[in-house]
């Protein structure tokens, strides 16, 4: 598993975001999260299969933010869950070797993580965020504690980036996830 996991954030235009998403592909994260408005695109599945397909082209494994049927059919190589559909879920959504990831924000969520075996997980906020500046940061010591025990990969987001990664690493996580780091949207 790659030690930095990149997702996709919002642009004006399909245009705008091929741009970002080149851009983002250029820095080589290895780990790729497709996040996207299904429903503001003409042909969703079109679109993310051409995303998946430039996604593996550079050697990045490709997940989908969302759904697990649509992320089979263009391709990808998973999901990502979000909180939401993480505690609704009462098992895992897709049998291995496609991976599952999970976003969480606390030990409960995480113990659902493992749970329904995600593959791993992003916890956050664990700095201060430009995109949510009102939301406290759990800071390394609270994300020492929440992933001291966790048994899967756990990976710090929320105003993280490659310079963090090593404070990160010291700390019990993974490694680093972001969209800023790597979105120039």
């Amino acid at each position: 598993m790659p030690r930095t996991y990149a997702i996709t954030g919002p642009a004006g235009s399909e245009r705008e975001w091929w741009r970002c998403y080149d851009a983002l592909l250029e820095r080589n994260p290895g780990l790729v999260q497709i996040r996207v408005r299904h429903e503001r695109l003409n042909n969703p599945e079109a679109f993310l299969a051409r995303a998946v397909e430039r996604g593996h082209q550079q050697g990045n494994r490709v997940l989908l933010n969302g759904l697990a049927t649509l992320a089979t059919s263009v391709g990808a190589d998973g999901v990502h869950c979000d909180a939401r559909s993480l505690l609704a879920a009462r098992e895992r959504p897709l049998a291995p070797p496609l991976l599952v990831g999970a976003s969480c924000h606390d030990a409960a969520e995480l113990a659902q993580a493992v749970a329904i075996s995600a593959d791993f997980a992003c916890l956050s906020p664990v700095f201060p965020t430009r995109s949510h500046p009102d939301r406290p940061a759990l800071g390394l010591v609270e994300f020492e504690r929440l992933v001291n025990n966790c048994p899967i990969p756990v990976f710090a987001l929320g105003g993280a980036d490659t310079q963090n990664l090593e404070a990160v690493r010291a700390a019990g996580g993974w490694g680093i996830a972001g969209i800023s780091a790597y979105w120039e949207g």
